[in-house]
């Protein structure tokens, strides 16, 4: 089975309301059902994710969030066949504060910001994997898989 990871970083719509854990609830499900794992970064009113599983469901899912009203500038980071799922243990795995992780994002940034745009594919996957190893050691992230 052929597995795809697929990066993209985009902007919560300024006008739109966010109920965020109403957005992490559905998602879970869906993603659940359709086999795709991910890892899910939010702050400061930007997103980063990685999504992973079969190329027509990966596909599926970020061609709903393209057009979801909710996200705005939302660019395609990069989409490639993987060797394996990086994020196999997360169904939607996600931070939005870093506390203990700031560290992480020290050192994929050249300033204390978050700027998932200014990132490349593999600094992205690279700083989301860490994100989530960091999680799994029970550190400021949560999931339910």
């Amino acid at each position: 089975m052929t597995i795809v990871q697929l990066v993209y970083a985009s902007n919560r719509r300024a006008e739109s309301a966010l109920d965020l854990e109403k957005l992490l609830v559905g998602s879970r499900a869906r993603n659940m059902k359709a086999h795709v794992t991910g890892y899910l970064c939010f702050r400061n009113d930007s997103f980063l994710q990685v999504l992973e599983g079969g190329p027509a469901a990966v596909s599926s899912v970020y061609a709903s969030i393209a057009t979801d009203p909710r996200h705005c500038n939302v660019v395609l980071l990069g989409y490639e066949r993987a060797i394996r799922r990086r994020f196999s243990t997360w169904s939607m795995g996600y931070v939005a504060e870093f506390g203990e992780l700031q560290g992480i994002l020290l050192s994929y940034s050249a300033q204390n910001e978050f700027a998932p745009h200014e990132m490349d594919y593999r600094s992205a996957i690279e700083f989301l994997s860490d994100l989530a190893t960091g999680a799994r050691r029970g550190t400021s992230t949560t999931d339910t898989a």
